[in-house]
């Protein structure tokens, strides 16, 4: 699996959205943050980004909503959201991106200002689905974060630091 320098954070992703779904888990929402490599004018650059990818339902039955699935403006309302608290508020999206996406919906997605896309969004092609053995519809994106940096003022991020000591969801003290 490891053979070669990865050019894109979604293999991996989608190796864990195969598992999650041959285990019954038939809801995910994934991230990775990590380096990517690309020839360049004849020599190796590495670059920081970050890949999200979403499958299953959006919103749980309950009595007063029906079930609905996960779709490709859920992601692009998400990605859009996430852009916004680096500060980036005007955000283009044209057609295209990776051949492994569906063609009705991928897009590839800019910083108004810039002419360099920052990168794509879209659902994994239903020939792809079928190669990868995945039973429902995928959404992914991936983005460069490198191209964020120069957006975001002075680097600096407001909130709080995480606390030393998380919260529980289960205590198997007995």
């Amino acid at each position: 699996d490891m053979a070669v320098m990865r050019t894109s954070l979604c293999p991996g992703l989608l190796e864990s959205a195969r598992r999650n779904l041959s285990r019954g888990n038939g809801d995910a929402a994934l991230f990775e943050v990590g380096r990517a490599f690309f020839h360049e004018q004849g020599r190796l650059v590495e670059r920081e980004r970050l890949a999200g990818l979403v499958t299953g339902e959006r919103h749980s039955r309950a009595w007063h909503t029906p079930s609905r699935g996960v779709d490709f403006f859920d992601l692009k309302g998400d990605l859009e959201q996430l852009l916004s608290s680096f500060g980036c508020s005007n955000v283009v999206f044209d057609a295209g991106g990776p051949d492994f996406l569906h063609p009705g919906q991928k897009a590839v997605f800019r910083l108004l200002e810039k002419d360099r896309p920052l990168g794509w969004i879209g659902m994994l092609h239903p020939d792809h689905q079928g190669l990868l053995d995945l039973s429902q519809a995928v959404f992914m994106f991936e983005l460069e974060m490198d191209g964020l940096d120069s957006h975001v003022s002075g680097g600096e991020q407001g909130g709080q630091p995480f606390s030393r000591f998380p919260a529980l969801e289960r205590d198997f003290e007995i």
